[in-house]
């Protein structure tokens, strides 16, 4: 067996100080030896005569020479969740007890509260519920602030339209914003936050929204319809077909809430239906005015 090269204490520091730098890996003295060894065969696969020169090539990562060193180095093995005992403790204790409770699609589906409180509290306690809880505030008082912003302006237009209360089209003096309508807005979004669930809010609000947005997919064709000769500022891609898919997927998804959640859904419907007479006598009065 041919004599391993020497490698002194300085050399063993650089190399060790140098591959902690590029690599996070910590070789102590305990390692010189196993180190010799590896420096030895590398230097011998490669046909370096000196250690001066194998680590000028080492450091220079010529080849991916770090990369193969490293391999030659550590054993390229590890035991986490790898023995029957480890595997035997992970499926009978911490998924008995955190995961598998979760994951009971019955009842996941017989909650009534957030789904994601439900799991982050079956998961990590009642604190993590309370605060998942506190996270859907957050959000839900976002999508308000952004129906206070979009909703004003709906009754803007139908104030200046004639066919709602003309308080509702008064501009701010200063602000050039909707005031009167912006806080209609917001009373009537308090008056829903402080009066209904979390479910029966997220049901009444979402109908209302997929409902008016088929409706609003149906007057696409209404209008191409009826006007087949004006000119559209910008064409959507795949005209009927992917409106067409749309206003059928709102359907079903409007169909499917009044089935699942008729009460909430019903009211929200009675209160949509209760804005018909109203729109009535205001068109009724419009007309009047008109003519008159």
């Amino acid at each position: 067996m041919s004599e391993l090269p020497a490698v002194t204490e300085e050399e063993f520091r650089k190399v060790s100080d140098f591959l902690y730098r590029r690599t996070g890996m910590l070789f102590t003295e305990t390692k010189h030896y196993y180190m010799q060894r590896r420096v030895a065969d590398r230097m011998a696969f490669l046909k370096i005569a000196s250690f001066a020169t194998y680590f000028a090539y080492l450091r220079g990562d010529v080849d991916r020479e770090i990369e193969k060193f490293i391999n030659a180095f550590t054993v390229n093995e590890t035991y986490f969740y790898r023995e029957e005992h480890q595997l035997r403790c992970l499926s009978t204790d911490l998924l008995n007890e955190r995961v598998r409770p979760c994951t009971r699609c019955g009842e996941l589906a017989a909650t009534r509260g957030s789904v994601m409180d439900h799991i982050a509290e079956r998961l990590f306690g009642p604190v993590a519920g309370d605060v998942m809880a506190v996270l859907a505030i957050v959000s839900i008082a976002a999508s308000v602030s952004a129906m206070t912003i979009a909703g004003p302006r709906v009754y803007f237009a139908m104030a200046r339209d004639r066919v709602f209360f003309n308080r509702a089209a008064i501009i701010h003096p200063v602000y050039g914003t909707p005031a009167a309508a912006i806080v209609a807005q917001a009373l009537w979004s308090a008056v829903l936050v402080l009066t209904g669930s979390f479910n029966s809010l997220f049901t009444y609000t979402g109908f209302a929204v997929v409902l008016f947005s088929g409706i609003a997919g149906i007057a696409l064709f209404v209008l191409r319809w009826r006007r087949p000769d004006e000119t559209s500022p910008f064409r959507t891609w795949g005209y009927p077909v992917m409106p067409g898919l749309f206003v059928i997927a709102s359907a079903a998804i409007v169909l499917n809430a009044l089935v699942r959640d008729p009460v909430p859904t019903a009211a929200g419907l009675a209160i949509i239906l209760g804005g018909l007479p109203l729109y009535v006598v205001f068109r009724h009065n419009s007309r009047k005015m008109g003519s008159g």
